[in-house]
């Protein structure tokens, strides 16, 4: 099994526990929910010793529960619920994931879009401006927008949302023109 395979196995259940997480934090502030997730993230993922620790066979789901009890005793009672349900169904390695999904939850409920938006020139304010209105209009909802130079495309732009590309790029159309 490679690691691609092992993300790949990860990402379905890393939404139905993202669902799980959004549905029964509901009734608190999300983005407080999501911060504590983030922060057990990065900590689990970025601290190799405490990745190892809760990923041990040998180590009991109680003793692991009771560090993260520990490390995160400021997490909102949900939040040290569900580390504690990873950990009893060894799905501790997809708090990354679930992170990602939870966040895109929490956005598609706020009505947030996030996206990449690539032209071939740094823009101005009043450009930049200009795009996100257009973009908020288009897709109704508030956009945030992350840009991006590529003197590549000549002139036009494209627009990343998730695995998503619209390209409205010179580049593009006269690549197509060279088809035809």
């Amino acid at each position: 099994m490679s690691i691609q395979d092992i993300e790949l196995n990860s990402i379905k259940p890393a939404k139905r526990y993202a669902l799980a997480l959004f549905e029964a934090a509901e009734n608190f502030d999300l983005n407080k929910i999501l911060n504590e997730i983030a922060f057990a993230s990065d900590t689990i993922c970025k601290i190799d010793d405490f990745k190892n620790f809760l990923n041990h066979p040998i180590i009991s789901p109680n003793e692991k529960k009771e560090l993260l009890g520990e490390i995160f005793k400021d997490f909102e009672p949900v939040v040290k619920d569900f580390l504690f349900v990873l950990v009893d169904e060894k799905r501790i390695n997809c708090i990354d994931e679930i992170k990602d999904f939870l966040s895109d939850l929490i956005n598609s409920k706020n009505k947030i879009i996030n996206l990449d938006v690539i032209l071939a020139y740094d823009p101005d304010d009043n450009t930049k401006e200009y795009i996100k209105q257009r973009l908020e209009s288009k897709f109704q909802s508030k956009a945030i927008i992350n840009y991006k130079k590529d003197e590549s495309l000549l002139a036009g732009m494209q627009i990343k949302i998730k695995d998503t590309l619209i390209d409205l790029s010179t580049k593009k159309k006269l690549e197509n023109f060279k088809r035809m």
